[in-house]
């Protein structure tokens, strides 16, 4: 099976033609779109009736951060399993325990239950790199072994891992350098992910050198078709049949 690596847009356009018409506003709800990056922690049936109305595909994303993953985990299964052409979703891990026998057996454990629940994959998120740290103080980087058993289980259920490492090159700039004002607002509100703060956390090279190590531990390559905010690694390894299948709805 050939490894593919897929940048994930927020939303993209799926299912017409290439035309050399515009698309009008009465076209909107004809065509197909996807959400590939949203996060529905609310059994609320309204956003997802409003995407079927609106012909959306809602990729509901856990991640180790805010709402239990656990909470996260049963409202996916409830949201799929009432809406499954609207919403689909990824799991994801944390770190309580790590890189213990028992973080290992209990993380497998949990990902293959929610594989069997119909996960699309998994979310990695940007505490490791940035915020963890081993039993020593050391940050825990991607490409640490003790990941291995994870990434080969996503790879033997041909699944897929959605990567959060690290932040844009902003984070490391003082808030009046900052390119953009959502960077600026976010890093104001969340001064502990602001990494000009703390110039003793790894640094963005770090972090994306280590996320390059571990794609090329993995998959033997690094394949980016795009770059996203300042190329930081909103990516997917991609090794997986679920999404096209999920999409061919």
């Amino acid at each position: 099976m050939k490894l593919r690596t897929y940048l994930l847009p927020l939303a993209c356009l799926l299912s017409l033609a290439c035309s050399n018409e515009h698309y009008a506003l009465e076209d909107f709800s004809s065509v197909r779109k996807v959400d590939t990056h949203i996060h529905l922690n609310s059994e609320d049936p309204a956003l997802t009736d409003l995407a079927k109305e609106d012909n959306f595909l809602l990729l509901t994303i856990n991640v180790d951060s805010g709402t239990p993953i656990d909470e996260q985990e049963r409202i996916a299964r409830i949201l799929v399993a009432r809406s499954p052409k609207q919403v689909q979703y990824l799991s994801t891990f944390n770190m309580t325990g790590w890189p213990s026998a028992g973080w290992r057996d209990s993380t497998l454990a949990r990902l293959t239950e929610s594989f069997e629940h119909g996960a699309l994959g998994i979310k990695i998120w940007k505490n490791i790199g940035i915020a963890e740290r081993d039993p020593a103080g050391k940050f825990i980087m991607i490409d640490d072994p003790a990941f291995d058993p994870v990434i080969q289980l996503v790879i033997d259920q041909d699944k897929t891992v959605l990567g959060h490492l690290g932040e844009p090159k902003n984070c490391w700039l003082p808030l009046d350098r900052m390119t953009v004002n959502n960077d600026r607002n976010y890093f104001t509100a969340h001064p502990e992910y602001h990494m000009f703060l703390h110039p003793e956390y790894p640094s963005y090279n770090e972090v994306i050198a280590a996320r390059d190590r571990r794609s090329i531990q993995t998959y033997g390559s690094w394949e980016l078709t795009s770059e996203v905010s300042n190329g930081i690694s909103m990516s997917s390894q991609n090794a997986s049949t679920s999404f096209p299948t999920w999409l061919s709805m």
